[in-house]
């Protein structure tokens, strides 16, 4: 057993074996078949409980470390030695930092609270063998499912099947606790171990399609219980509302004697801190994160959907009412964000989304001179739309400054390119390859082909003015012909799949574009994608959506049952089957 220091790397395991004088390990109790350790590290601490099965086995220090262990067997040797051992990792006293009233979270702080008062309470091997047995056939035998290895020979679908399968229990394992995973999960770090906001849309979309959004709402707690922190971030940089950064870092309670989140480095009582909250996060490291915006309307979207497929009108309304307070108040920055700008008064859609501002697609031009992109303001219609909704159907009346933003809210742009009309990725940037088309700063089609989502991610022909699909397949057209590939990730396969859909192409072409053959869209026989990082979960959640769209269909409405627009949407001669999906919206 041995406990690293943090690493400040990007990427990486998260260990650092080079600072052993920068945290503290301490053994607490001790027996002869179980130890609990106590961990400090600048700000945090946690606990670890193990417990072993034979008492000949020894827990004792490790010359190579003072935060090194080693648990090895002191009795006579003859035959197999053998040992079963298990240990839990906790934060102090079990005190969860999010979504601690959760039955689920509340029942596992119990137990776990019971193991740190008395560690011969600490569950077995087998013990833990067995309920994770009971756990994982309950999960399998729950939700939705796509059946296609039926298909006799045909690689595809067996490829595709296996892709869908394992991204099943990637995601579970991965992305279904109580903080917006990174993009990595567990595996490794990456973004320097921050929690995502941007990617939890990807993360986490695909349980409520598959019928599985009680795993999508153990994180939703995140987002109410982070409010006051937001808007104080919105208010640091002059807007109203709550404003969700690409990544943050918590600091969530006072978890060392003596040491408070007030005390943490960069955090602070600051003036646009309440009496009861710091800045209790901030964006990590990042050349894109602070001036990224689209993943902003993600909270509204994933609240709706949610809403739009609970189990019945009661449930609807009851997810209303425990995310009302999340949506108002990321609607209220989206209205804050859209300023008018000088170079458009005194015209129509005079409210611009920067300069300046990041791209999703981050590349394209440079952030100083970005403004209006195509997906971002097709987003922000519809994520202030559907607050607007929220309101009217809880009786109140909608907030003036959200009208007025949604009234001159700047209009996606289009330009002419070998005589079609078809979107640009920004106001400032159509990204074609060919450089007579495009602005200064603006890069080639490269990256994330984001825009296209706007009418597939979501579905911009529900905003006013809506988005066309006629230009979108233009554009689409466009896109395939030219993007450079070798550019993307692992979500961007899904993006266009999305697109694809709605757009009615052969579902032959939408596995293909599932199943492209580049470097960031290669499935390892564990399911993990790689490619930028070990194993990019972006690409399995997006998988999954897209899986269920084409399963369920599109244009969901209210109620458990209701079927798409494209239903079964798989290639005719494929031996398919399909149960429990939900419309995509």
């Amino acid at each position: 057993f041995a406990f690293p220091y943090g690493s400040g790397a990007m990427s990486g395991d998260g260990a650092d074996w080079n600072k052993e004088n920068m945290h503290t390990t301490t053994i607490i109790t001790s027996s002869d078949t179980n130890v609990h350790v106590k961990r400090e590290l600048d700000y945090d601490a946690y606990d670890v409980v193990c417990a072993w099965s034979n008492s000949e086995w020894k827990f004792q220090a490790d010359s190579t470390s003072k935060h090194a262990f080693a648990l090895s067997y002191t009795g006579e040797i003859s035959g197999t030695i053998s040992v079963e051992l298990s240990c839990l990792l906790s934060p102090p006293n079990a005190i969860y930092p999010i979504s601690r009233n959760d039955n689920w979270l509340a029942t596992k702080a119990t137990q776990t609270q019971t193991i740190l008062k008395d560690n011969s309470q600490m569950p077995s091997f087998m013990d833990i063998y067995n309920a994770s047995s009971v756990g994982w056939e309950r999960f399998w035998n729950s939700g939705a499912f796509v059946a296609l290895s039926d298909n006799t020979n045909n690689k595809m679908a067996f490829e595709l099947e296996r892709r869908v399968i394992l991204s099943q229990y990637l995601t579970r394992v991965n992305s279904a606790g109580t903080l917006p995973p990174q993009e990595t999960g567990y595996v490794s770090n990456s973004w320097y171990g921050k929690f995502h906001h941007e990617m939890r849309w990807w993360h986490a979309t695909h349980f409520v399609l598959w019928q599985r959004a009680s795993l999508l709402q153990r994180s939703d707690g995140w987002f109410t219980t982070m409010l006051p922190n937001a808007t104080a971030y919105a208010a640091f940089q002059g807007y109203k509302g709550a404003r969700w950064p690409k990544m943050v870092a918590p600091v969530t309670s006072p978890l060392i004697t003596g040491k408070t989140g007030y005390d943490a480095p960069s955090v602070g009582n600051t003036t646009y801190s309440n009496s009861k909250y710091p800045l209790l996060y901030w964006t990590g490291p990042s050349g894109t994160g602070p001036l990224l915006a689209w993943q902003q309307p993600h909270v509204i979207w994933m609240a709706e959907l949610q809403r739009l497929h609970a189990d019945s009108e009661n449930e609807s309304k009851m997810v209303e009412t425990r995310l009302m307070e999340q949506v108002v108040a990321t609607a209220d920055f989206m209205a804050s964000y859209a300023r008018s700008n000088a170079s458009a008064a005194g015209k129509p859609r005079s409210r611009w989304l920067g300069p300046p501002l990041m791209g999703g697609e981050e590349s394209g031009n440079v952030p100083e001179s970005s403004y209006n992109p195509t997906f971002e303001l097709t987003y922000w219609r519809l994520g202030l739309q559907i607050a607007t909704e929220w309101i009217k159907r809880a009786g109140g009346t909608p907030s003036t400054e959200w009208e007025t933003a949604l009234s001159e809210l700047a209009t996606p742009s289009t330009v002419f390119y070998n005589g079609s009309e078809v979107y640009n990725i920004n106001a400032n940037c159509s990204g074609f390859p060919n450089n007579t088309q495009r602005t200064a700063n603006c890069g080639a089609y490269e990256s994330h082909p984001l825009f296209i989502g706007a009418y597939g991610m979501v579905d911009g022909s529900r905003v006013t003015p809506p988005i066309s699909p006629l230009l979108v397949n233009n554009t689409m057209r466009l896109v395939l012909q030219q993007w450079n590939w070798d550019s993307t990730w692992g979500w961007d396969f899904p993006l266009l799949a999305f697109t694809m859909v709605r757009l009615s192409y052969d579902p032959m072409a939408v596995v293909e574009m599932l199943l492209f053959d580049t470097g960031k869209n290669t499935y390892l026989a564990n399911g993990c994608v790689p490619g930028g990082t070990p194993c990019y979960l972006p690409a399995n959640g997006g998988l999954l959506s897209a899986v269920a769209m084409m399963a369920g269909g599109f244009g969901a409405q209210t109620g458990p049952n209701h079927t798409g627009t494209n239903a079964n949407w798989f290639p005719s001669d494929w031996n398919v089957k399909v149960e429990g999906f939900k419309a995509y919206p």
